[in-house]
């Protein structure tokens, strides 16, 4: 819950602790389809090194948030979970998700 993990973070929660294989709670929060938990993540800078915005734009799945990046930018993965944008867009379950995952597609 978003609400419960603002909560936490201001009450001094340690958003970049990793669990015992080195995951952080954002990417947990990614791969287990929270994608609103880690966007707050992401939006307070709490997510740790290595999201960039081209992630965070991914998360909503919506094209014309991505529009604006560079193809370089469009294909950075994280530097340690490899995850890149396409992943984050096509994991999204929001309306406008498989145009977002054409139009990256297409940015090669």
């Amino acid at each position: 819950n978003v609400e419960m993990g603002e909560l936490l973070l201001k009450l001094g929660a340690n958003p970049v602790c990793s669990d015992n294989n080195g995951r952080w709670p954002v990417y947990i929060a990614l791969a287990s389809g929270h994608h609103a938990f880690a966007k707050m993540l992401m939006k307070k800078n709490a997510a740790g090194p290595g999201w960039l915005p081209a992630h965070l734009a991914a998360i909503g799945g919506v094209k014309a948030h991505l529009t604006s990046f560079s193809a370089e930018e469009l294909k950075a993965g994280h530097p340690t979970c490899k995850v890149t944008p396409l992943h984050l867009a096509a994991s999204s379950d929001s309306v406008g998700s498989a145009e977002a995952v054409l139009h990256l597609v297409e940015s090669g």
